[in-house]
């Protein structure tokens, strides 16, 4: 499955904004999720010629509702008020199941693991959240498409849920200590 990180300057706005994107299964559709908006995006993807379509998007989930867009955060040395960080969306990784039902998002603000279901036109629909790892920068799918694995970034542990093959509901299996910081996850299948 391919996969892309890419950040891009706005011409009308002069600001960096980092879009995180992740192909289906089949390479037809391209799905994209925005930092700092944490809406996603389903663009068909022409087989033949890679041309993209017209994006189909999605609402900003319910329960992400109460937040207002991100920014780019200051250097480390220039602190910003925290009660200010809490009302701004930061989103940070997306995976796709590899059955192609599913879309999976971290957001960084609230700590939590948004789903969305793929409908037959390819569109994302919010299906359901979970809380996680506190600010959950990094997270995988196995090849099975039966779990997965996230880390958060001021979080100690990394935690391994199982996804329902029906719903694409998180139920939490265990916790683990991870080290301070983590933010990444790669799934290595032995054979």
């Amino acid at each position: 499955m391919a996969r892309c990180t890419r950040s891009m300057l706005s011409k009308s706005s002069a600001v960096l904004v980092r879009v995180i994107c992740a192909f289906s299964p089949d390479e037809r559709t391209l799905y994209v999720v925005s930092e700092f908006r944490a809406t996603a995006a389903a663009v068909a993807r022409d087989a033949s010629t890679g041309k993209l379509g017209a994006p189909k998007r999605s609402d900003r989930p319910a329960p992400l509702a109460h937040l207002e867009d991100g920014h780019i955060r200051p250097s480390s040395g220039q602190p910003i008020d925290p009660n200010v960080l809490a009302k701004l969306i930061w989103a940070a990784d997306m995976h796709v199941t590899p059955d192609g039902r599913f879309v999976y998002v971290s957001e960084r603000t609230t700590s939590k693991l948004i789903t969305y279901r793929v409908k037959d036109d390819g569109a994302l629909t919010y299906a359901n959240v979970i809380d996680t790892e506190t600010q959950p920068r990094g997270f995988g799918i196995d090849a099975t498409g039966r779990f997965l694995i996230a880390c958060g970034e001021k979080a100690m542990h990394i935690s391994a849920y199982a996804i329902d093959a029906d719903s694409g509901a998180l139920t939490l299996l265990s916790r683990c200590e991870g080290g301070k910081g983590a933010n990444w996850v790669e799934i290595v299948a032995h054979a």
